[in-house]
């Protein structure tokens, strides 16, 4: 094309003469070499032309209708008041190329989109100076980008102040193989006009529906009255189809700050979405709706999945809530790779101690086949299911720093299991409240540091707890069904360590002042093996039963192999009143008076024995 272009005859438009005569002859290079007036006339290109335009060359006030035309020019005005139609092959587009004003910005913008062409590769660049624009009631995105398109932004787009409830500074509907990089969008949430009946939560920066192989790189999208960026698609007709939501999606070194609703939204299917190096934070801190997430994952039907995506080296921080995980049904693996989430939680002035929401840091809810976080800062981590959900086969979290686990269930679905390794647990200085996935209950204390009321088996391997001064007022950790705790290779220097119901400890270093508190539940098994346990204050007993509750045969409790260390009068207290019956096991374990010179052992106590809830000593 580029032979025949400079083998091609070329003509020099004359201001003087008939323009549509003029452009009379295909395969033609058409210089324009001053202001060319069309006077509002529609001027047709002949077939493979090329415009090209010298230095002071401008078309205005007209229609000029391509034909498979090229365009020569540099990066300035050559269109003043221009309206494109037909089809062109320019690879390279620049918006300066029309003339912007302020009044009639999105309009001339969109004219010289109309210069995209899906059938070869676009580049758009956007003027090296900021834009100002205001979406209208008919007319609510600015960038509308086609297929096979790059559009590179390279200074600020400002959103004037509107009363759209809905609007989008960059639009990607049903395309592929579009790239955005760089450039600051700016929404008007500080600004906007909130009227109507509607919540005005859909003003986003980027805006990416039923499309594939899609990658912004780059691009900071702040202060919109819905989401920095939006990932979604229409209604699937079954659940495991994905022919109307995205695939491959990646997203890349983008700053998601200070917008009202979301950082980042996933709302429809989704297969192969990729977040790496960047950050979403502070949604909420200027305006608020709800959830105010980080980033929210949720899904608007159950016909809708999610699979294979990745985040990495991201933070969220200082947003009202951190991370959403609510898709409903059928989801695939999810991996969280050293991502920082941090809500701030808030400082109490009277009580000198944080106070920490789990549902503002790492919410789940819903039904996925794994989600792992490794190397990651999380915060609380808090499980919500109701009727119409399933949830969960499996959460990972590895190397990773995290305060508590606080699951609640108003239906009879289960987490299937938390493994948690070579983690820290940091609940120092902290207290804990839930009021809710929606804030709109009254703020509860939470007692507990691992509360499963939804989840089967929690395993928790080499782990350390930081507890000092801890806000944890009774229990460390506690089940409301028949779920199990098993921690192995720990370092617990807490005190307040009151394991409930069905917690079983290997291998680890166990400290507190008194007593370990056990509520057993029926036809359950807590075991203690190889265990040292350090009684830091003189007490009666080490081990004090105070309730076996819930349905199911008697529960066993399985002390093997255990150090006792510290001033205690008795292994065990019997006189404790009990619901019901249980059994406990003592088998090859030492008691040591640590306050004395000689260690005393005590006589172990042999084979089982039913404690009754009349039984005394």
């Amino acid at each position: 094309m580029a032979g025949f272009f400079s083998e091609a005859k070329t003509i020099t438009i004359k201001s003087t003469k008939p323009i549509q005569e003029q452009f009379s002859k295909e395969g033609v290079i058409y210089k324009i070499k001053t202001t060319i007036d069309l006077g509002g006339a529609d001027i047709v290109l002949p077939k493979d032309s090329r415009l090209k335009f010298s230095r002071k060359g401008v078309i205005s006030n007209g229609r000029i209708i391509g034909n498979n035309t090229q365009i020569t020019a540099k990066e300035r005005t050559i269109f003043d008041n221009i309206i494109i139609d037909g089809q062109w092959l320019v690879p390279e587009i620049y918006v300066s190329w029309m003339r912007l004003s302020n009044e009639n910005c999105q309009q001339q913008i969109q004219e010289i989109l109309k210069l995209q062409n899906s059938l070869i590769k676009n580049t758009i660049y956007t003027p090296s100076c900021p834009i100002h624009w205001t979406p209208k009631w008919d007319n609510f995105s600015l960038f509308r980008l086609d297929s096979k398109t790059t559009l590179n932004v390279r200074d600020t787009i400002y959103t004037n102040p509107n009363n759209r409830p809905y609007y989008r500074v960059i639009d990607v509907i049903n395309k592929e193989e579009i790239q955005i990089n760089g450039g600051v969008l700016v929404g008007d949430v500080e600004q906007h006009i909130f009227d109507g009946n509607t919540s005005h939560q859909w003003g986003f920066g980027v805006n990416i529906e039923g499309s594939s192989n899609i990658s912004v790189n780059g691009t900071t999208s702040m202060l919109f009255t819905g989401d920095g960026f939006y990932v979604g698609g229409e209604k699937e007709e079954k659940l495991g189809d994905n022919e109307k939501g995205c695939k491959y999606i990646t997203f890349k070194n983008i700053r998601s700050l200070f917008n009202r609703r979301q950082g980042m939204s996933i709302t429809g299917a989704t297969d192969h979405l990729y977040v790496y190096d960047s950050e979403f934070s502070y949604t909420g801190a200027k305006k608020l709706t709800m959830p105010g997430a980080g980033v929210d994952f949720e899904v608007n039907y159950d016909t809708q999945r999610m699979a294979d995506v990745i985040f990495k080296n991201c933070i969220l921080k200082g947003n009202k809530k951190g991370l959403c995980l609510l898709n409903k049904k059928g989801n695939g693996d999810f991996v969280f790779d050293n991502i920082i989430i941090d809500s701030s939680p808030s400082f109490n002035e009277v009580n000198q101690q944080y106070e920490v929401y789990p549902f503002h840091n790492v919410v789940i809810s819903g039904d996925y086949e794994s989600i792992s976080f490794n190397n990651c800062r999380l915060g609380a981590i808090s499980n919500m299911t109701t009727l119409d959900q399933q949830l969960s086969n499996v959460v990972n979290i590895s190397n990773s720093t995290l305060s508590i686990i606080y699951t609640r269930s108003v239906s009879e679905t289960f987490l299937r299991s938390f493994n948690i390794k070579d983690c820290t647990i940091d609940i120092a200085n902290k207290r804990f409240f839930d009021q809710g996935i929606h804030d709109t209950e009254a703020p509860k204390e939470i007692a507990c540091m691992f509360y499963c009321a939804s989840v089967v088996n929690i395993d928790i391997n080499n782990c350390n707890f930081l507890t000092e001064n801890t806000g944890l007022k009774s229990c460390f950790t506690d089940t409301d069904r028949d779920a199990s705790i098993c921690m192995k290779n720990c370092t617990l220097d807490n005190p307040v360590v009151f394991p409930h119901y069905n917690a079983s400890f290997y291998n680890c270093r166990i400290k507190m002042p008194s007593c370990i508190w056990i509520a057993l539940r029926n036809g359950l098994t807590a075991t203690w093996e190889n265990n040292t346990i350090e009684i830091t204050n003189p007490s009666a007993t080490a081990i004090s039963l105070t309730q076996v509750r819930g349905e199911g045969g008697m529960p066993l409790l399985v002390f093997r192999k255990n150090v006792f260390l510290g001033s205690i009068g008795s292994p065990v207290n019997k006189m404790s009143t009990i619901n019901r019956d249980c059994a406990i096991i003592f088998e090859n374990n030492k008691y040591h008076d640590i306050n004395k010179v000689e260690s005393k052992i005590y006589d172990e106590l042999s084979g089982a024995f039913v404690l009754k809830g009349y039984a005394a000593n």
